[in-house]
């Protein structure tokens, strides 16, 4: 989890510790450890695209036909397989590469 404030609150850390997961901190200012950086990334990307409009009919215009900026694809793309081993590395160990997929994981949501 990135250094951010809120998430070392100990209602947070009960929280994630209740659900049997591990709560490791990334190493600071290290913005290729946290694929929520891609997320901005893409985000802005398509901000830059749309120059001409205003943050007001950006608004409008997408959250009104509810756009999806992010594609299941990106998010996946973002999370396996490099990802796990760069963690892995750069925290030393304290990470575990997991045996499981993302893609599975989507689409069993996707057929409840």
């Amino acid at each position: 989890m990135d250094n951010l404030s809120v998430h070392k609150g100990s209602r947070i850390q009960e929280l994630i510790s209740s659900t049997g997961a591990k709560l490791i901190f990334l190493p600071a200012y290290s913005p290729d450890l946290s694929p929520i950086e891609l997320c901005w990334s893409k985000f802005k990307e398509f901000l830059r695209s749309r120059q001409a409009l205003s943050s007001r009919a950006i608004r409008s215009r997408y959250s009104a036909k509810r756009t999806l900026l992010l594609t299941e694809d990106d998010v996946i793309d973002w999370f396996e397989p490099q990802w796990f081993i760069h963690m892995k590395t750069a925290v030393k160990g304290e990470a575990h590469t997991h045996n499981f997929s993302l893609r599975k994981v989507f689409l069993l949501n996707s057929s409840i």
